[in-house]
């Protein structure tokens, strides 16, 4: 009788590793209109199944010079969209660093970019059952 359930076990315990949600966290797909813009993720606490993980990393101007990361190049007032393949049950919100440090701007789906040349670094954050991540990057003006 015990070895008629174990089929049933099995397929049990495949059906709730099937459940579990992504492995990491989804990055968010950033453009200006038809401008890709890539992202560099920052920190992060993420778990997958039964193993969990988190990482701190560098504030996001600090992160990008590290990382090498080569600003998208759009034109000033573009608007920048930000969506992600998974969606967020928190957030997302959206930061602009500015020399004093970040500043939160209103966030609806998409942001309006500065007129201004110039480089200007935003970080994204969102929050999922999973756990949470921060994205950033980079565009230059002109």
């Amino acid at each position: 009788m015990r070895f008629r359930s174990l089929p049933l076990l099995l397929l049990l315990v495949l059906l709730v590793g099937c459940a579990v949600g992504p492995k990491e966290p989804p990055t968010p797909v950033v453009a200006a209109g038809k401008i890709a813009v890539p992202v560099t993720r920052g920190s992060y606490c993420w778990m997958s199944g039964t193993k969990g993980v988190c990482a701190d990393t560098a504030a996001p101007p600090d992160l990008l010079e590290a990382v090498g990361y080569q600003p998208a190049v759009v034109p000033g007032g573009a608007t920048l969209s930000i969506t992600f393949p998974v969606a967020p049950t928190e957030g997302p919100s959206v930061n602009l660093w500015e020399a004093g440090g970040p500043v939160t701007l209103p966030y609806g789906g998409t942001v309006v970019l500065p007129d201004a040349p110039g480089i200007y670094t935003y970080d994204v954050s969102a929050r999922w059952k999973e756990g949470s991540a921060s994205f950033a990057f980079q565009v230059e003006v002109k």
